[in-house]
Order: C-alpha cells, then sequence, then structure tokens
C-alpha cells in the first residue's frame, strides 16, 4: 500500500498540486492539518483522503486525530501541536502505543523526518 501524506499546506494549492504529481498513484492521501480544508484539492485524485485538523485550522468540525486502519495497519493520525513535537516525540508515542497503533504520523514541525520511504508491513513501533 502507497500512502500520500501531507500537512501544514496552508492553503498552498500548486504546492499540493506539485506533491500529487510527485507522488504518482498512491491508494490515500493524509492530510496532517494546518489548512485541512486543502483536502478538498486532494479528494480530486479519487482514492480516500483521511484528514486532522491542525492549529491553524479555525472555524472547521474536523477532528484533531483520528485512527485509521490502512493496509492492515492502524496508524494514528494527528497534528502534534497537542502532543508537543517541536520539543520531542515522547508523549505522541505513548499516545499512539497506548491507542495499538504501529505508527503515528504528525505535521507541526515544518521538516522532514523520513529519508526514505517506508514500507509498513515491515516497520514496527519500538
Amino acid at each position: 500500500m502507497r500512502l500520500g501524506v501531507i500537512s501544514d499546506t496552508h492553503g498552498d494549492r500548486w504546492a499540493i498540486e506539485e506533491c500529487i504529481q510527485l507522488a504518482g498513484h498512491v491508494d490515500a492521501w493524509l492530510h496532517l492539518g494546518d489548512n485541512v480544508r486543502d483536502t478538498k484539492t486532494l479528494e480530486a485524485t479519487d482514492v480516500p483522503v483521511y484528514g486532522v485538523r491542525g492549529n491553524t485550522d479555525f472555524g472547521t468540525s474536523q477532528v484533531t486525530e483520528r485512527i485509521v486502519e490502512l493496509g492492515g495497519k492502524r496508524l494514528f493520525l494527528c497534528h502534534g501541536h497537542t502532543y508537543g513535537v517541536e520539543a520531542g516525540l515522547t508523549r505522541l508515542h505513548l499516545r499512539a502505543k497506548e491507542l495499538g497503533c504501529h505508527a503515528a504520523l504528525f505535521g507541526h514541525c515544518l521538516l522532514y523526518t523520513s529519508p526514505r520511504p517506508r514500507d509498513l508491513s515491515t516497520s514496527r513501533m519500538p
């Protein structure tokens, strides 16, 4: 299963469309907040789109965190600001583990943390 993961798009439609092009075929898109309304652009790809609200998503009823099951794996999605990810990942890790998730995905930090694509069928949270 191939997932497209995006966050902190802040209404930049050009950047979102560029990400869609660069990603190629994906089985689902995950938007990890900060202009979760940008999921509308992702929905044009005709694959499932899952989003969560970020710290700048005012006036939306979107949830702040969710669990999705994809490819037989439980994924914890959040923006990260409520877990203080800019200072460390311990709280996020513990929450995902408490929920029985295989991985936690988050935004907010405005940095790229995965040096290469990961195969969740062989990846595990410690």
